[in-house]
């Protein structure tokens, strides 16, 4: 198990705060963030919006055509591809998982979001920014990390902060049951399976809107996409089935996180465990 340490939840979000720019652009960011979110009012119509783009053969024929033709430009071919890893699939079920897949799922944790490459901030020495391996507009990240771990002693779920700086889960929140958790997700077991980690993505979007202005949301989508497929890359190499989530209730999630779905609020779920192939017990 990793080292385990509890923290107020305040010392581990700071928020950038600058007289007079702490709402700067962040209005806009809100509206956007708020008229996005499912919750069990319209996650019903969301589900009926999506189900013509998969039963008409007219709508799953254009979704098959996701890219342009340039049909009279010049082209050359790009290079062949030659990797010993597996290319990544989205896992449909997760069936059971062992011990060995839940470290897999700290060691992909800990080789995706660990930020320990150090820079300093030119005119100020002592400002020292930890930087990891996606890029983030201005070292600021924005975008935390909780992953939901089960116990295996009680059957519960564990909801764990992802300290990027320091190499640590600290727990959060505890001893959720599976109904609250399949239930912010909007499935069930039996539909989903057995992931051994459930990771939400959260933006804190002053971080960025506060030197950006509205502009920071942009930047805080793209660093949340290069975070993601870091972790999609890393389980993959870890031989870990992976899945992105996007059906999730917003608010029940918050509040999973104990995070307040305006400063910071969940914007991204990716799904980690065994594969189907594995035969995990």
């Amino acid at each position: 198990m990793p080292m385990i340490e509890r923290l107020p939840l305040s010392s581990v979000t700071p928020t950038i705060r600058i007289a007079g720019m702490e709402r700067d652009g962040f209005d806009l960011v809100e509206l956007f963030a708020e008229n996005t979110k499912l919750r069990p009012s319209n996650i019903r119509a969301h589900r009926y919006r999506i189900i013509p783009h998969l039963r008409s053969e007219a709508a799953v024929r254009a979704g098959a055509h996701g890219y342009k033709v340039y049909l009279d430009a010049p082209s050359r071919p790009l290079p062949e591809v030659h990797s010993n890893t597996a290319p990544r699939e989205s896992a449909r079920f997760f069936p059971p998982h062992s011990d060995a897949h839940r470290q897999a799922v700290e060691q992909t944790l800990a080789h995706a979001l660990r930020r320990d490459r150090h820079r300093t901030a030119g005119t100020w020495q002592d400002v020292v920014y930890a930087l990891g391996r996606y890029p983030s507009a201005g070292g600021l990240f924005p975008v935390e990390h909780y992953a939901v771990l089960p116990d295996p002693d009680t059957g519960a779920f564990d909801v764990w902060y992802v300290d990027p700086k320091n190499g640590r889960l600290v727990l959060v929140n505890g001893g959720i049951s599976g109904d609250l958790l399949y239930g912010a997700l909007a499935t069930t077991a039996e539909r989903l399976g057995q992931p051994a980690a459930v990771l939400f993505q959260t933006v804190l979007h002053q971080r960025s809107t506060a030197k950006y202005g509205a502009r920071g949301y942009r930047f805080a989508l793209t660093e949340a996409g290069c975070a993601a497929q870091c972790v999609l890359d890393a389980a993959t190499r870890a031989d870990l089935a992976s899945l992105c989530w996007g059906g999730y209730v917003d608010d029940a999630v918050n509040a999973l996180l104990d995070v307040d779905g305006v400063d910071e609020t969940a914007i991204g779920c990716i799904l980690l465990g065994a594969p189907q192939t594995d035969g995990a017990a």
